[in-house]
């Protein structure tokens, strides 16, 4: 005898209702149905108008290689006025008239043949490291010791050439980054003081130069699991993605 209670031995499972609620929540997850505007306004809110700097929170998606992703960048809007750099220890191989000019601009380490065997011997603790054209032959020689520590200058990253004002203006300028064991990127990118158009452009840069450095089988779209923005003693506010990474990119 059927029960009284019993309307129905069939489920009811709504398939359109349910992708259709699971791309809402991924929406509001990822504020990607939020604007810009409307997120650096909750973050200058929590900060009280003061001009704090801001750190942005990249959650990236951990490759199956398990290759730590890492990078520089040059800002082009930079927290710190001047040229005082952020306090890297940088090492130039150069000789001669080269190397003089290297020292006079700032550079703490400097040599020549006799310096590639003093770092292959583990001797020096930097940071940052620029070649002229006449050494980078004997620089390649040690790069199985740079490499794996992302020091490896090259032509194709400005740090090998013979122009040191340039190369060490530039480098001065940029920001190393490098992913942590839970898969986030921390970096310095702004401060709530800014307008929001310099904020967008120092963030662009940044995504240019992931784009770069990721694995190359992986679209920036699929690597960046989440934006976020926070300042000191402030939580965290997440931003949206499609407004931040700049859309020639974003599938590539």
């Amino acid at each position: 005898m059927q029960s009284p209670f019993l309307l129905s031995q069939k489920r009811h499972f709504d398939k359109k209702k349910f992708f259709k609620l699971k791309k809402a929540f991924k929406l509001q997850e990822n504020a990607e149905n939020v604007s810009f505007k409307d997120s650096i306004d909750v973050l200058r809110t929590y900060t009280m108008g003061e001009d704090l700097p801001t750190t942005i929170h990249l959650k990236i998606k951990k490759s199956d290689s398990g290759k730590i992703l890492r990078g520089e960048v040059n800002l082009p809007n930079q927290l710190v006025e001047g040229d005082k750099g952020d306090g890297s220890t940088i090492l130039v191989f150069a000789k001669g008239e080269a190397a003089e000019e290297a020292r006079r601009l700032g550079a703490h380490i400097v040599g020549g043949e006799e310096l590639v065997k003093e770092v292959s011997e583990d001797k020096h603790v930097f940071q940052k490291v620029l070649s002229t054209k006449e050494m980078y032959p004997h620089v390649v020689k040690i790069g199985r010791y740079l490499g794996p520590k992302g020091l490896m200058p090259s032509p194709g990253k400005g740090t090998v050439n013979d122009d040191i004002a340039s190369m060490m203006q530039t480098l001065k300028a940029s920001t190393k980054y490098e992913m942590d064991e839970d898969g986030f990127v921390h970096l310095e990118i702004a401060k709530t003081g800014w307008k929001d158009e310099k904020i967008i452009e120092n963030i662009k840069s940044l995504m240019e130069s992931l784009n770069v450095v990721k694995p190359a089988k992986t679209t920036l779209k699929r690597l960046i699991v989440k934006i976020g923005l926070s300042s000191k003693y402030s939580p965290g506010v997440i931003f949206n993605r499609a407004e931040l990474v700049p859309s020639e990119i974003l599938k590539k």
